[in-house]
């Protein structure tokens, strides 16, 4: 006081902090899922220059932890209490996101594909696709081709591979493929008969000994082994006959050509004119009466149907030369032999005789017809 006398006390002061946090969030967020298909969310990510008049103590986040089946966006909650407990939030969206692109592995050699004998083949993700990864799944597999036919034969086809995840990340790759026919075409034959022309010749096509071909790709080539035929293969002729497609594939089948040859000899003769003898009796060779005998594959014999005529033969006789082939044909010709009998009958009369005038000095003449002999060739 004034007297410079003084005294104290002592009391408690209780300083009281009564003041929140300040607490800022962005309002958006992508979180980025890693290649687990897994995302943590910090504090640090959505916090934007939250304070405090004293000190933040504590910082929690309504969720943390995050992976491909989280709801996208979702509201996140950011919790800051100072050392008073005094406490302040806010709330940021949250996007989930997947951007990791599928681990897509296809075959680096090229895929040889064999058409099936209808001339068709396919496909499928496990012939050209040795792995397909992601974090969060595969959606979708996508082949640019799958079927293939006789028309990718002879040059390499380039199909490409996509696969897509259940966020869209798309990886691709490309793959040959080498499309292969290498089935033989199928076919059947026949056995057919033909006939030797008037040259002694036949020939065939492959055409004539098929029944029916199927092939899808295309042929490139029919033939027979043996096609031209002559008179030293008259009867049965084993043939092979040969298909080939435009893949070089080759078939066969076995076929038998039978060989006629039902053409006779072409003869040429000429008429005859005979004369009997004292005998009654004539006869001719063939080379009176034969001129020619052409066949296409060459005359065996040649003969006459009859060399010897007689008196019952007089006048024309129609008789037959008969040219016989190598192969059993007969052809002939028509010759008309005319027989003739030109030697007149011989009478030879009785002996002579001695005959005596009666009284009357005459004689009455026998008949000595029946005394006659005639003789001719013919009676």
């Amino acid at each position: 006081d004034g007297s410079g006398l003084q005294d104290d006390c002592t009391a408690i002061v209780t300083v009281v902090d009564e003041t929140q946090p300040t607490v800022n969030c962005v309002q958006a967020f992508q979180l980025i899922l890693d290649s687990d298909g897994l995302g943590v969310l910090e504090v640090s990510d959505i916090n934007i220059g939250s304070s405090d008049n004293c000190a933040i103590v504590t910082e929690s986040l309504s969720q943390v932890n995050f992976d491909c089946d989280s709801n996208s966006p979702q509201q996140v909650t950011l919790t800051m209490e100072d050392q008073s407990q005094n406490s302040d939030q806010c709330t940021t969206l949250v996007s989930i996101v997947d951007n990791t692109l599928p681990d897509l592995v296809c075959i680096s050699s090229v895929l040889d594909l064999v058409l099936d004998p209808s001339g068709f083949g396919s496909i499928q993700e496990s012939d050209v696709i040795l792995s397909n990864t992601d974090n969060c799944g595969i959606e979708e597999v996508q082949l640019s081709q799958t079927d293939f036919n006789c028309e990718d034969v002879g040059s390499l086809t380039e199909i490409n591979i996509s696969s897509e995840d259940t966020s869209g990340n798309t990886s691709s790759c490309t793959v040959q493929i080498n499309v292969v026919d290498d089935s033989d075409p199928v076919f059947s034959c026949q056995d057919i008969s033909v006939d030797l022309d008037a040259n002694g010749s036949v020939s065939i096509s492959p055409n004539d000994l098929i029944l029916g071909v199927f092939e899808p790709c295309g042929i490139s080539d029919i033939s027979v082994d043996f096609s031209t035929f002559d008179c030293d293969n008259v009867g049965d002729n084993p043939v092979i006959v040969s298909v080939t497609d435009i893949s070089n594939n080759t078939a066969f089948c076995f076929a038998t050509v039978i060989v006629s040859d039902a053409s006779a000899p072409m003869v040429d003769c000429q008429n005859i004119e005979l004369s009997l003898n004292f005998g009654g009796m004539a006869s001719i060779v063939l080379e009176d009466v034969f001129i020619s005998a052409v066949d296409n594959c060459g005359v065996d014999n040649t003969v006459l149907s009859q060399e010897d005529f007689n008196c019952a033969h007089v006048g024309i006789t129609p008789i037959e030369v008969l040219s016989t082939d190598i192969h059993g044909n007969v052809g002939s010709c028509t010759v008309e032999v005319t027989v003739n009998d030109n030697i007149p009958a011989a009478i030879l009369c009785p002996n002579s005789t001695t005959v005596f005038l009666d009284a009357s000095c005459s004689y009455l003449v026998e008949d000595f017809t029946e005394e006659l002999d005639i003789l001719d060739n013919c009676t």
